[in-house]
């Protein structure tokens, strides 16, 4: 034991063990007793202060999260590829995260998985009552989650989005989404490492598309100034312009400079093309172009067909429900009436991309579009000019993911696998063959379903609805 009193180093030795530690003999070596000890406590005061930071950029919850995701990789996988279009995934998906869901149903991300997944199920079912249960039902538990961890920037990632892409007119959820961008934005603001740039930059453009979509011009523009001031992509400039500049009357003005059917057609076209890449002043104004080119020439069934497209298109931003479907129902009466004219590829075409663009619940659009695809295919093979081999190969795959989507999997397995056999895409053909369809034994051949409108659609198409000029040439008949 050493003494009470004395601090020279000669008191020390004489206190020391006949054997001294191999840490004091170096100490007494260097002559220089608290040097070692001042080093020691310096290492362990650096490995302390590394613990409390590791601690402050990973806190034990995110930790857990971490691991936990990393358990589920395989129902990850899978609502990745849902996510991509995979609609067989996607109920690959919801059957996982449903049975991790009711093994831990305190775990929040896992309810946040499932809520969405259920909700995008209903998106994807061919009945409306389906969509509006599964989409409740996943709003429902979104909403709880969040409230449980109001803090969890994954959770809320996950409500914000589900919020974002639900139809504004039948769920009213965009109220829901904004609250959650402006919370992200609020937490970049003080610790701007949550988010990449890119991610920042799309955050403030979503709030604004929000902003507008329930009239809060002046929010929305404020917005989008601030996105503007900022490096970002050209790509993403040009949508952000496309949107905050009101272009429509300024558009409209050209239609009184051009004269010849072909000029109305070639510029109600690229309007057209404009419209449907989200320029919103584009999509408004597309069918009057057209209209004209109609007016010029009543036969030409391919201007009608565009025309009926382009009409269709001014419902795509609407909110009220009957603002969103009467011009759908109308636009698609229009290319079935052109495509009777002169059933040409070209029509075909037009009218398949129309109809898969339109909810499968409401319209059963899905064999017409399926339909419309293989008589495309089947010109191609007696004329090679009318496509080139890419959009070849494009619309195999269109083909079978139309059929998929009106519950023919035989059919859809079917062109699927000539897709395999000519593509030259890599990357199309592994996400083909990825498919839980490719995959799986061959289904038997089912009979696709018959393609009606909804009820609803008939009445919405009546021909009181129609543009006069419309009227005064065509003749339309209300669907049974």
């Amino acid at each position: 034991m050493f003494p009470s009193s004395g601090s020279g180093p000669y008191r020390v030795l004489i206190t020391l063990p006949k054997t001294p530690s191999a840490e004091l003999q170096e100490s007494l070596e260097d002559r220089d007793y608290g040097k070692k000890s001042k080093q020691k406590k310096e290492k362990k005061s650096k490995k302390k202060k590394s613990k409390a930071q590791t601690s402050t950029t990973t806190p034990p919850e995110e930790l857990k999260q971490k691991k936990w995701l990393k358990s589920i990789q395989p129902a990850l996988t899978l609502y990745q590829k849902a996510l991509a279009g995979h609609d067989e995934a996607l109920e690959e998906a919801l059957e996982l995260f449903q049975k991790i869901y009711e093994e831990d149903s305190d775990n929040g991300l896992a309810g946040a998985y499932y809520g969405d997944t259920l909700s995008r199920s209903g998106l994807k079912a061919s009945g409306y009552i389906t969509m509006f249960i599964n989409a409740h039902k996943g709003m429902k538990i979104l909403d709880q989650v969040v409230l449980d961890h109001p803090d969890n920037l994954e959770i809320r990632k996950l409500r914000a989005y589900h919020s974002f892409r639900l139809p504004e007119g039948f769920f009213r959820r965009t109220v829901t989404c904004i609250g959650d961008f402006e919370y992200f934005l609020q937490r970049y603001a003080s610790d701007p490492a949550l988010f990449s740039q890119e991610e920042y930059h799309q955050l403030l453009y979503d709030l604004g598309l929000s902003y507008k979509r329930i009239g809060m011009d002046e929010e929305s523009a404020e917005t989008w100034q601030k996105l503007s001031s900022l490096q970002i992509t050209e790509e993403l400039r040009e949508k952000v312009e496309a949107q905050r500049i009101d272009r429509t009357e300024e558009l409209r003005g050209q239609l009184a400079q051009l004269g010849t059917k072909e000029e109305l057609m070639a510029q109600g076209i690229a309007l057209h093309d404009q419209g449907l890449k989200g320029d919103v002043a584009a999509a408004k104004v597309a069918h009057e172009f057209l209209e004209k080119a109609c007016e010029k020439d009543r036969d030409d069934a391919l201007a009608l067909a565009y025309y009926g497209c382009a009409f269709a298109l001014q419902g795509k931003d609407a909110t009220d429900p009957q603002e969103m479907f009467r011009p759908a129902a109308i636009g698609l009466k229009t290319v079935d009436q052109a495509l009777e004219m002169d059933d040409n590829p070209k029509i075909r075409l037009l009218r398949a991309r129309l109809a898969v663009a339109l909810p499968e619940h409401f319209f059963r659009t899905g064999s017409k579009a399926a339909r419309d695809y293989q008589q495309v295919l089947l010109a191609y093979e007696e004329d090679h000019s009318l496509l080139t081999p890419e959009e070849y190969e494009d619309i195999l795959y269109a083909t079978g993911a139309a059929y998929l989507r009106a519950g023919n999997k035989y059919e859809a397995k079917k062109w699927w696998s000539k897709l395999l056999e000519v593509s030259t895409d890599e990357e199309l053909k592994k996400k083909v063959a990825s498919s839980s369809l490719m995959s799986s034994s061959s289904p038997s051949p089912s009979p696709s379903p018959p393609s009606s409108s909804s009820p609803s659609s008939s009445s919405l198409a009546s021909s009181s609805a129609l543009p006069s000029p419309m009227r005064k040439k065509y003749r339309w008949e209300e669907r049974s």
